[in-house]
């Protein structure tokens, strides 16, 4: 191996933050001998003026929207003369000029931080030295090992984890208190965390013997942001890494949001992720009630944790929609018959409103009514919606024709469609018709007419004999 390539995150901070421009000195004991929970430093308060309050140091670390902004960054660590050395020098250390919140008017972007996550099988006999400004802090394990804390010049400090001949095991004291514990062929983490907080100079090299390995990066990403109750419908979140799992790893997440696990929706799987693989899905599957509780959020937001590191989509929301029976329409009786005059009708249209499964309340569906046939004049008044009673799935509309004054209207239509509402939705049949025809002339009409084309036909006949003759 001759390159180590390691990934990190940048975060840009503007200058009026209270814990950079501030107090030039160097300070120890700025955070707490052991790494938190979530792989971040814990501030302690230290022995200066150099940080202002915990509230403030807690966003060097952490993406905070306002506060800071965020990019990947990748340093190279060489080894040059084959000797198991591997450096990365750069005495210009300025990786986001004119990037995120900008340089502020000065030559250089000088308010930053950097941090990296990374692991390494111990071999025994490692060795780490840092030499830069400002703050550097580095845990293995979990355990601060460099502390240099503070807005100074260029400051070195170096960590030796030789093995005594014949020992497999490693126990080493530090300042903190605390006893750093390696076991020869294990695998342990290792967190690098840097600031550059004043003007006007910015130093980073590294020079290792630790084979360091670059973790592969998980990101975030909302492959279905919807998911409804009913019709049933999954929402799915994806952790995806940037390579291949070397080992099984599972990809922490929190979770939050107004929907309840277990109760909106089922519990969600773990992030596992197996070897050889880079992704893992989360499905949100909703269940099913009967509660009008308008849209609902799963909201994941990935954690640190070990094998991996974050990259820099880390949260989503899935939004849960409530239980909608689905509405259509159709006219089981789509003729219509205009009565005589005079007469009342007996040949009605039909429109049938369907639900796919018995509505959990009395569910009012709306709908809008249009056509060539003139409402109130071809036929009688219909109401704008119809209530489906709870526990049923049908609703009738009728189309009563009325007589009216003018003959030979031709057919007529009457043309519903159906509406959005409440605790339903409008399914792929939302529009029926019916047809109105005219009414069929009446028994007597139709006897005199025959008469009288027969006596027509008998005079001609008459006619045509008498001049034949």
């Amino acid at each position: 191996m001759t390159q180590i390539t390691l990934s990190g995150t940048i975060r840009d901070f503007k200058d009026s933050h209270p814990d950079f421009e501030n107090v030039n000195s160097s300070e120890k004991e700025i955070v707490e001998p052991l790494l938190g929970k979530d792989r971040k430093p814990v501030y302690k308060g230290g022995k200066g003026k150099t940080t202002e309050s915990k509230e403030s140091f807690d966003q060097w670390f952490r993406d905070i929207e306002g506060i800071n902004q965020n990019k990947s960054f990748s340093i190279a660590l060489k080894d040059k003369n084959g000797d198991g050395i591997f450096t990365y020098e750069n005495k210009e250390f300025f990786p986001i000029d004119d990037e995120l919140f900008g340089n502020e008017g000065r030559k250089h972007n000088y308010h930053f931080t950097y941090e990296i996550h990374s692991e390494f099988t111990y071999q025994g006999h490692e060795e780490l030295t840092f030499t830069g400004d400002d703050d550097l802090w580095v845990f293995i394990n979990g355990q601060l090992v460099i502390d240099l804390g503070g807005v100074h010049r260029a400051q070195t400090e170096t960590i030796n984890l030789q093995l005594d001949g014949g020992k497999s095991e490693l126990k080493k004291a530090f300042p903190t208190g605390q006893t750093l514990e390696l076991r020869k062929g294990e695998t342990y983490d290792f967190d690098l965390f840097f600031a550059e907080r004043h003007t006007s100079r910015s130093h980073f090299r590294i020079d290792t013997s630790f084979q360091l390995k670059a973790l592969p990066i998980a990101k975030l990403i909302v492959d279905d942001a919807k998911a409804q109750e009913f019709p049933k419908d999954k929402g799915r979140f994806r952790i995806e890494l940037d390579k291949p799992a070397e080992t099984d790893l599972v990809v922490q997440y929190d979770v939050s949001g107004t929907a309840k696990q277990g109760k909106d929706y089922r519990k969600l799987n773990k992030g596992k992720i197996p070897a050889g693989e880079t992704s893992a899905k989360i499905l949100v599957r909703p269940i099913t009630d009967e509660l009008e509780e308008g849209i609902e959020t799963v909201m994941l937001s990935l954690l640190p944790g070990e094998g991996y590191e974050l990259g820099e989509s880390t949260e989503g929301t899935v939004k849960i929609a409530d239980y909608f029976r689905v509405v259509n329409i159709k006219s089981p009786d789509p003729k219509a018959t205009e009565p005589p005059k005079g007469e009342v009708c007996i040949d009605t249209g039909k429109f049938l409103i369907c639900a796919d499964e018995p509505v959990a309340r009395d569910t009012v569906i709306n709908y809008t009514v249009s056509g060539s046939a003139t409402e109130g004049k071809d036929y009688k008044s219909i109401n704008r919606s119809v209530t489906l009673a709870k526990g049923k799935t049908e609703a009738c509309i009728e189309v009563a024709p009325l007589a009216d004054e003018i003959d030979c209207e031709g057919d007529e239509t009457v043309i519903v469609t159906l509406e959005p509402g409440k605790h339903y939705t409008v399914g792929e049949c939302k529009t029926a018709k019916v047809t109105i025809s005219e009414p069929a002339p009446k028994k007597g009409y139709w006897l005199w007419l025959l008469l009288l084309l027969l006596f027509l036909v008998i005079c001609g006949a008459w006619a045509v004999l008498k001049n034949a003759a």
